[in-house]
């Protein structure tokens, strides 16, 4: 069968390729799955998915693999894309007044001024291993875009994305709850590993390239440097987020660990 682009009137609509990004999504919000492209010999594996499909009458579709590159924009689609309704935003009024009401260690991250949406989804996807539940962004960024979502590989399902649109009414709103603002660089005031991490803590990221913007850099609590062999100046955005959420984890333990949700798997296929 052939494909169209989602016309406007469902620009609401996300396109979930990856066969771990649909598992979460499905495990997450599978009311919000509107249809479903499977290849033939993955239709095993999305039995699940599929059956609660044809319970609820949600369209799903056997494809080739080139149509599911077209349909997708990339070949790495695991032989599975779901679309669904867009997972909305966080306000960042909305987590102000939860940080009033929760005590006690936490840890998030802001990313300013990343707009690589694979840099996105790969913080994304370290912030979700580690429990950190929300993932701030400001400036101009993509978001939880469709790329973003694919690299993620399930890990927006369990982070919510919070954009900053007012960024210096925002900022103070969220480091007025006995949160402290640290930035990294390499040129720190500290090294990782030497001092003592604040109990509740927002990780401020910069892009690759202009790194941390002076306006923030004044607002911290904190500057660090991730110690290193000299051989290079820096990591890659995802590599440093999470060797911080680590050493952060290390001097604040969660009081469980947290798993990943069981895998989805069935032996049902359309029609049995």
């Amino acid at each position: 069968m052939g494909f169209r682009e989602i016309p406007p009137s469902l620009k609401h609509e996300i396109k979930v390729a990856g066969l771990e990004s649909a598992k979460a999504l499905f495990a997450s919000r599978p009311r919000d799955i509107t249809r479903v492209y499977v290849i033939e010999r993955m239709q095993d594996e999305l039995g699940d998915i599929l059956a609660w499909c044809e319970r609820h009458e949600v369209p799903w579709y056997e494809v080739t693999i080139d149509e599911l590159a077209a349909f997708t924009e990339t070949m790495r689609h695991d032989g599975v894309c779901l679309v669904a309704r867009k997972k909305q935003p966080m306000m960042a009024a909305n987590l102000a007044s939860q940080l009033t009401r929760q005590r006690g260690p936490l840890a998030m991250v802001l990313l300013d001024g990343v707009k690589n949406p694979n840099n996105i989804g790969a913080v994304a996807r370290a912030c979700a291993y580690f429990g950190v539940r929300h993932l701030l962004t400001v400036g101009e960024s993509p978001g939880f875009s469709q790329a973003a979502v694919r690299v993620a590989q399930g890990a927006t399902e369990a982070v919510e994305h919070v954009p900053l649109r007012d960024a210096g009414r925002d900022m103070s709103a969220i480091t007025g709850n006995d949160i402290a603002l640290v930035t990294t660089s390499s040129h720190g005031e500290a090294l990782l590993g030497e001092v003592t991490l604040p109990p509740r803590v927002l990780f401020c990221m910069g892009g690759e390239n202009a790194g941390v913007s002076e306006q923030l850099v004044k607002r911290a609590a904190l500057h660090l440097t991730i110690p290193g062999a000299g051989s290079t100046e820096s990591l890659n955005l995802a590599q440093a987020t999470s060797i911080l959420l680590w050493e952060y984890f290390r001097a604040h333990p969660p009081a469980r660990a947290k798993t990943a949700p069981p895998p989805t798997s069935s032996k049902r296929r359309r029609g049995d």
